[in-house]
């Protein structure tokens, strides 16, 4: 986060609202609303009057099993009348930007959730609304204002039925997996400058070495045992060029894989980071490591062309003397692969796909 403006967000943190009559009506019906079976534990405040949080729950996906709470929620609860809605999307002013700028200055590391309730005092005109303050969300309030509006989807709203419940219990579980993996992202802020220069040098790293595997006659494990060293990095620069694509003088990790998931055209990114992380700092057995590299291979491809359309960088460009015949032990795993890589849809996959394909099935 820029020092200017994390000084912006933090003014908010110091100005709060107090709690309207609506707002305290609204939590009366949430509590009603998201009874859940020991799925969701609320802990909602009525009484505080000066909230940048209106309480926590804890978040249990199958009770049955194990009542462990397995991630803990922080919300805002607000009451309204006015309603806005246009071709379905359900819009709000949010009048104070406290709670946003809460999770954006870390004063928690759990995930935020904001509670809108549409006629929390009339019976049976209550409607329930919620939205995940995602990373990409918070980046995109402009916290020199004092209130932003906030849109909600269709999907985006909880009725007062089980299945309904089920539903958002199910989200909530995707949003607690994704937290997870966003937290432990980079919140350092890089420049497009930075950005090319890390893909200009990986880039070279992984070129030559390919090339050396004619030069020095080395296996293929060997050398993807170096070429595996540089993917993060490179992967880690082409998702935040990406991020800074809309118009960012600087861009953070956990905002350009959160951009990169909201793209098809830009998912694998996201798709590739996770699996490296994954893999993290592990050293691979021996033959292990050419079996992940023929699994980032498409991956490559497509980091190779996605730079070439929209930045004009020529990298990986001996990406196709990299050897992928592979012998019959090793058929049905990498069979298995071109299942997955096709399954996903990337492309440009024509070259692995052959090669995969036809090891398979000769």
């Amino acid at each position: 986060m820029l020092e200017q403006r994390k000084e912006i967000v933090e003014k908010h943190i110091k100005t709060h609202s107090v709690r309207s009559v609506e707002d305290s009506d609204a939590i009366t019906v949430l509590n009603s609303f998201l009874r859940s079976d020991g799925k969701i534990n609320k802990n909602f405040s009525c009484n505080d009057k000066w909230p940048n949080i209106d309480g926590t729950f804890e978040f249990v996906s199958n009770p049955d099993i194990s009542r462990r709470p397995e991630q803990n929620f922080v919300v805002q609860i607000k009451g309204t009348h006015h309603c806005n809605e246009t071709n379905g999307i359900f819009k709000y002013s949010l009048k104070s930007l406290a709670f946003p700028a809460t999770i954006y200055c870390r004063e928690t590391f759990d995930p935020g959730i904001l509670f809108v309730v549409l006629n929390p005092d009339k019976r049976d005109a209550e409607r329930v609304f919620w939205k995940y303050m995602s990373v990409d969300l918070l980046n995109s309030i402009d916290f020199e204002k004092e209130s932003v509006t906030i849109n909600f989807s269709p999907d985006e709203e909880i009725l007062n039925t089980n299945e309904s419940i089920d539903t958002f219990c199910k989200t909530l579980e995707t949003i607690m997996n994704h937290h997870a993996f966003v937290i432990k992202l980079s919140e350092n802020d890089y420049s497009r400058r930075d950005m090319e220069k890390i893909i200009m040098a990986r880039n070279e790293q992984i070129t030559e070495s390919i090339d050396r595997m004619d030069i020095l006659n080395v296996t293929r494990d060997d050398v993807s045992k170096r070429i595996l060293t540089q993917l993060n990095d490179l992967c880690t620069a082409t998702l935040l060029l990406n991020a800074l694509a809309s118009g960012l003088e600087k861009a953070n990790l956990q905002l350009a894989w959160e951009r990169s998931l909201l793209n098809i055209e830009t998912k694998y990114l996201g798709t590739f980071l996770k699996g490296l992380k994954y893999i993290d700092n592990r050293i691979p057995d021996d033959g292990q490591s050419e079996r992940l590299m023929l699994k980032y291979y498409n991956f490559l491809w497509q980091i190779r062309k996605f730079l070439k359309i929209n930045y004009g960088m020529s990298v990986l460009n001996n990406l196709e003397k990299f050897p992928i015949k592979i012998d019959k032990l090793d058929k049905e795993y990498y069979g298995l692969v071109a299942n997955v890589v096709n399954s996903i849809d990337l492309s440009p996959r024509v070259l692995i796909l052959r090669c995969l394909k036809k090891c398979f099935w000769y």
